[in-house]
């Protein structure tokens, strides 16, 4: 049995289970492996709520989590480092029908995206402006954070995510005006 077998197994409820997983009996056991295929399923679940509250909290957990279900197994993690991901969820969002009456989500899933990104990505170093004159402090190329974030949207996405991620009572979001 190769790796990619047991991976394939695992991600699909209704493969059998892959030969030569035994027991310590030496039977066949499909009933470990289901617990295991389980568990895996609950903590990619988990993980990818973790990582798009705001997604969650808008459709709904039960519908997150089938909706979850359905994304790992068309995308499963190809880093075993789980907060990082689902660089591809706002792009299966946006070919998800049972969502497309829900167009702001791709987005809202980009921005909760991007915010993660940002608080993982690598620290900036200041501009060192003390060994120039100021001359040559006119002629520096100064860049932006690692962890900036510059995104747009058709959609009120910063206030959907405010609303949603406030603990207070607020006015709901309102469309943007388009001229």
């Amino acid at each position: 049995m190769t790796q990619d077998a047991f991976a394939t197994a695992l991600l699909d409820a209704d493969a059998p289970i892959p030969p030569g997983l035994t027991d310590p009996m030496g039977r066949p056991a499909p009933k470990r492996f289901a617990v295991y295929r389980n568990n895996v399923a609950a903590s990619l679940i988990a993980a990818l709520g973790d990582g798009f509250p705001v997604i969650k909290r808008l459709v709904g957990a039960e519908f997150f989590d089938a909706m979850a279900g359905v994304f790992f197994r068309a995308c499963p993690p190809e880093d075993p480092r789980l907060p990082l991901w689902g660089g591809t969820f706002p792009g299966f969002l946006s070919g998800f029908p049972p969502v497309a009456h829900l167009p702001y989500l791709p987005d809202m899933a980009r921005l909760e995206l991007g915010l993660r990104q940002s608080y993982h990505a690598a620290d900036a170093h200041p501009l060192d402006v003390s060994h120039h004159d100021a001359g040559s402090v006119l002629s520096l190329r100064p860049r932006l954070a690692p962890a900036t974030l510059v995104m747009s949207s058709r959609h009120p996405i910063l206030s959907i995510w405010r609303f949603t991620t406030s603990g207070g009572p607020k006015p709901a979001p309102r469309p943007r005006r388009t001229s």
